[in-house]
């Protein structure tokens, strides 16, 4: 900070910074410290006030109340939404990647479309470009000259696995066991899977009120591991959609999900 003062001091310039994928600063707690180096700066030196560019791929994080009050007094972003995009756009994207990047025909069309449909759910562009790359790559080191849906999901538990291993850690046993009765669920045929329904369904695991219940699964939507979808046909009720493959839920929640906690 005394070298970067010193130079802005030297040219009356003012320091810019842009806090790429400032998301993961959060998650790392790293986040309000820096914002108040940075933001303060012309308290201790002779420089201009610094501007800052915060970045997040978390569509569900507000970084202006993620701070303390030391920063929020001085932090008064201007918030400039851009919604993820959608399936065709993602299409297009790894589509040009794809062109651009491999050979005619190591990527077959039904195996984009997977790919594409993995980084809609995700609403991260770039697990559909890892995702392209790992399965093309699975595809060179055993030889073949085509990449297989299995070389596309190979390359998905290599990549989302650790996210959704991540999001489940950060939740509480009860929070925890509800996902795992939910991932349970989702793996039957024709399994209700309203929240009315997944409330009754569970109360044999983890018996709740229906406060903590709908507590709990606001809690892992804002994780980013269920979706409640409106439905309109059934009273206005809410349907639950897991984020990720039932399979991998169970995996990532292993047996601490069956055990049941306040």
């Amino acid at each position: 900070m005394r070298l970067a003062a010193k130079r802005l001091s030297e040219r009356d310039a003012a320091l810019l910074v842009c806090l790429d994928d400032a998301n993961y600063l959060y998650e790392a707690r790293q986040f309000n410290d820096l914002l108040y180096r940075i933001l303060r700066l012309y308290e201790g030196w002779d420089v201009r006030k610094p501007g800052v560019f915060a970045i997040s791929s978390d569509l569900r994080l507000n970084l202006s109340t993620g701070v303390d009050e030391r920063v929020r007094s001085v932090f008064h972003p201007t918030e400039v939404n851009f919604p993820p995009y959608a399936k065709p756009e993602i299409l297009e994207i790894l589509g040009d990647r794809i062109r651009q990047g491999l050979y005619p025909n190591v990527m077959p069309k039904a195996n984009v479309t997977l790919i594409a449909d993995l980084t809609a759910r995700e609403q991260d562009i770039r697990i559909g470009i890892d995702l392209v790359r790992v399965a093309a790559e699975n595809a060179e080191n055993a030889g073949r000259r085509t990449a297989t849906r299995k070389d596309v999901m190979d390359a998905s538990r290599s990549i989302i696995t650790p996210t959704l291993q991540k999001r489940a850690a950060d939740l509480s046993e009860g929070e925890r066991t509800l996902l795992y009765r939910i991932a349970e669920l989702a793996q039957e045929t024709g399994a209700d899977m309203t929240s009315g329904a997944i409330y009754e369904a569970t109360q044999e695991y983890i018996p709740t009120g229906e406060t903590t219940y709908r507590t709990r699964l606001r809690r892992l939507e804002e994780a980013g591991l269920i979706d409640l979808a409106l439905r309109t046909d059934r009273g206005r009720t809410r349907e639950v959609l897991l984020r990720f493959a039932p399979e991998q839920v169970l995996a990532a929640c292993g047996r601490t999900g069956k055990t049941g906690a306040p």
